[in-house]
């Protein structure tokens, strides 16, 4: 492993004066696995500022991007929700679809490299903690060697993003990056969100929020409307697209039938959805205790929340119990807060 990171890091070293005063031309070739998407029109775009810099329209399985731009930038291809993200720099290069990755000039190449290495280390590790130790512990040289360029860039990036570290994981990152790395947009949602994640700890009161017309009835809702009011109350962060949240929803049933009364409720909040499709996926999934709806990001933001379902224990007064409850460790944690007499 040592190795590939010389590899990645001379690589990228190499590549720093790729880019021109007067601007350079590209070529970004792809094939997709089928021809699904023919006739669809793909947009190549800045990851910082979300600008459409070109297109390309899929001819069968194939599409290509060939044009000038006037500096190197963090950019992306959207296939629907997946996405390929990569350096647009001088020269001819081909998306990997496989990896989702992008191959054929210097600073893409040590990308390509190394998000292999990283999914390597994903399938290695036994648990969520285990992988985002080992993740930032491969890239903190990595961010080192690179902090004035754009792979650096990169690297902090899909660390924050894939790794989602917390505390001295994230600090540390932090503290070996570039500081162009750390004004990068993205990145800095990913700060902004660990310092919302610092203020709602374990230990801290709860942050209210309102949604307007969340409620099913159509009023307003308040996180405060259930959550401090003499009981434990169970949130769950959800969205009737997300697979693992559907997959939670039995075990908090369970505790819901179990605990349901004086000492113990539980409190759906719908994020990052539509209305209706959430009504209908609580019916489908027979969800019969309280709903916010329609929440968008407004408490994921509160709460420095990046993925679902995220389940929060709230203690009778608003305190916060413990965050980022799943599974056999949420019945635990709840049978010793509730079941106790």
């Amino acid at each position: 492993m040592k190795k590939s990171i010389l590899y990645v890091v001379g690589i990228v070293l190499m590549s720093m004066t790729s880019c021109q005063a007067n601007g350079f031309k590209y070529q970004i070739n792809g094939t997709l696995p089928d021809e699904s998407w023919d006739g669809e029109t793909l947009y190549l775009t800045d990851m910082a500022t979300s600008e459409v810099i070109d297109s390309a329209v899929i001819e069968g399985a194939t599409y290509q991007f060939d044009g000038k731009a006037a500096q190197e930038a963090l950019c992306q291809i959207k296939f629907g929700r997946p996405a390929v993200r990569f350096v647009l720099e001088k020269g001819q290069m081909t998306v990997d679809h496989e990896v989702m990755a992008v191959k054929g000039t210097a600073m893409n190449d040590s990308i390509h490299n190394y998000i292999t290495e990283m999914y390597t280390l994903m399938q290695a590790a036994t648990t969520e903690e285990e992988w985002t130790k080992m993740a930032c512990k491969f890239s903190t040289p990595i961010l080192k060697a690179n902090a004035d360029n754009l792979f650096g860039t990169y690297v902090l990036w899909f660390t924050m993003w894939q790794a989602q570290p917390k505390g001295e994981d994230f600090d540390n990152l932090l503290a070996v990056a570039g500081e162009a790395s750390k004004s990068f947009a993205p990145i800095q949602s990913f700060i902004e969100r660990n310092e919302s994640v610092k203020n709602t700890t374990a230990g801290k009161m709860f942050t209210d929020f309102t949604i307007p017309g969340g409620n099913l009835d159509g009023s307003d809702a308040t996180l405060s409307q259930y959550v401090g009011k003499g009981k434990y109350v169970l949130v769950d962060f959800w969205a009737s697209w997300c697979g693992p949240c559907r997959r939670e929803i039995p075990i908090i049933a369970e505790l819901y039938k179990k605990y349901h009364g004086p000492k113990f409720d539980v409190l759906g909040v719908a994020v990052w959805d539509q209305r209706e499709a959430s009504l209908k996926a609580a019916k489908e999934l027979g969800i019969v205790w309280n709903q916010i709806v329609d929440a968008q990001s407004i408490p994921t933001d509160l709460y420095g929340i990046g993925g679902i379902p995220h389940i929060i224990l709230f203690g009778p007064d608003g305190t916060i119990i413990e965050r980022d409850l799943r599974g056999d460790h949420m019945k635990e944690v709840v049978a010793k807060y509730v079941g106790k007499k």
